[in-house]
This record gives C-alpha cells, sequence and structure tokens, in this order.
C-alpha cells in the first residue's frame, strides 16, 4: 500500500469510524475521500468484493449524514 492509501485508510478509520479492513478495502480499490464513499455509484461501491454489500450500503449512508448534517 502506497502513502496516499495509507492516509485514505486513516481518513476513513477515523472520520467514518471503521475497521482497518474496511478502510483498506475502500482505499485500495481507488476511493480517497468521504465524498467518494458518499456520492459514487452504487454498482462501483458494491464492487467492493470484501466487504458484505449490506455493510457498504451503511458506510455509504453514515458518510452522506456526516456530510449532510441536520
Amino acid at each position: 500500500m502506497n502513502s496516499e492509501e495509507q492516509e485514505t485508510v486513516e481518513l476513513l478509520m477515523n472520520r467514518l469510524k471503521l475497521a482497518r479492513e474496511e478502510a483498506t478495502a475502500i482505499a485500495i480499490s481507488g476511493i480517497t475521500s468521504i465524498e467518494e464513499v458518499a456520492y459514487i455509484p452504487v454498482e462501483e461501491l458494491l464492487e467492493i468484493g470484501s466487504i458484505e454489500s449490506e455493510r457498504l450500503l451503511q458506510i455509504r449512508e453514515y458518510a452522506r449524514r456526516l456530510l449532510l448534517p441536520l
């Protein structure tokens, strides 16, 4: 994993409260920000095969809530 991916892992772990394994899988897939997690097309997000679809949708919803607080 390169340094940019490592920074993304740390960001996702801290902001989205993800386990290292989840954050790593997302970072390795090329996603680099919380905005991408929140707004990437669902089909692309679900291509991350090492995380269950239901969990990916939960992560996406949480990311959206962080970006659009009530």
